[in-house]
């Protein structure tokens, strides 16, 4: 399977490709990210309690493309700067 790592854009109309983030702020100043699905290659914001680490490059919990949502089911993490499913 495809590798996809993390390309953090500091523009939104930047998020083009698999793998594209920008950084916003949520909830109590934590670092969210809104995300390419590395899945379908469409545009998705997080929800909850997710959690950006910049140094570690990772987000936690795991990223859900919930299709209840429209999204395309795609799950798993981002650790290190890439993308791995579940």
């Amino acid at each position: 399977m495809e590798r996809i790592k993390l390309n953090l854009v500091d523009d939104p109309d930047l998020l083009v490709n698999k793998g594209d983030a920008w950084i916003v702020k949520g909830r109590e100043d934590n670092l969210q990210l809104v995300i390419v699905c590395p899945g379908c290659g469409r545009v998705s914001a997080s929800a909850g309690n997710h959690v950006y680490n910049p140094d570690t490059k990772s987000y936690h919990p795991s990223i859900v493309h919930n299709t209840d949502l429209g999204g395309c089911g795609w799950h798993g993490w981002l650790k290190d700067g890439e993308f791995y499913p579940v």
